[in-house]
């Protein structure tokens, strides 16, 4: 019984599933064209929604641009505004500062115009004195050498003078040493003579002495008178000659 069962289950089993199957084939013959449908509306409304988010993430895109660039030119321009106020407390201290450093550079500057005026007058005074003394100076020195070249000019001149005296002095000597030898060779001529002639009367009053004694004397006194004055004329010849020796030096002087 259990197997007639079976037999009658699985019969109609299989025929249950045949006619699934049939009314499965008939419904993919009418659903198919409706899922083609169906799937095209949502490829459709996938690209409607793509296109959607891309102009979205355009439109997104372009605001943070344009809020990025507002908030950097915001920034930028506080930036800059902070920048050109200290930029012109900067320079506001500065210019403070340089005008100060030129009022002060002013006064010293002033100041040294006025030194150096004071300096150019007291220079220009003290040259003027300088050149006043350096005038007189060179006058006196003009004056003294003129004094000196008068000077020297009489100088010459008496020392010219005193040449040519000297110059004729010196011939006179000359004259005076040659009539001086000429003197002392005539006295030694003298003298000779003299002597060559005392000898002979000597020897006559040798000769006469016993004779007569009266007439010898006469004649030893005039040998002796005459050898006197020819002594005495020697003796002044020197002198003669030793005074002009002293007073050759004297005039030289």
């Amino acid at each position: 019984m259990s197997n007639e069962n079976d037999s009658k289950w699985s019969a109609k089993m299989l025929i249950t599933w045949a006619i699934l199957i049939d009314i499965g084939l008939l419904g993919c013959l009418f659903i198919m064209p409706l899922l083609r449908l169906i799937q095209d509306l949502f490829q459709l409304i996938y690209l409607l929604i793509i296109s959607w988010f891309h102009s979205m993430s355009t439109i997104f895109r372009r605001w943070k641009n344009r809020l990025r660039c507002s908030g950097k030119r915001s920034i930028q321009h506080s930036r800059s505004s902070i920048f050109a106020d200290t930029d012109l407390k900067t320079v506001t201290i500065t210019m403070d500062r340089l005008a100060n450093e030129n009022h002060l550079l002013k006064e010293r500057f002033d100041k040294l115009d006025e030194k150096y005026q004071r300096w150019i007058g007291d220079e220009q005074i003290y040259l003027l004195k300088r050149i006043e003394q350096l005038e007189t100076e060179n006058r006196q020195l003009h004056l003294n050498y003129r004094t000196y070249q008068l000077k020297s000019e009489k100088c010459l001149q008496s020392v010219t003078d005193l040449i040519i005296k000297l110059l004729f002095t010196q011939e006179e000597l000359k004259k005076q040493c040659t009539d001086i030898h000429n003197a002392f060779d005539t006295v030694q001529l003298r003298k000779k003579v003299q002597r060559n002639e005392s000898i002979p009367r000597n020897a006559r009053s040798i000769s006469c002495q016993f004779t007569s004694n009266s007439s010898n004397q006469p004649n030893r006194h005039t040998t002796n008178d005459q050898s006197t004055w020819f002594h005495r004329d020697l003796m002044i010849v020197e002198k003669d000659d030793l005074k002009m020796k002293i007073d050759q030096p004297t005039g030289m002087k």
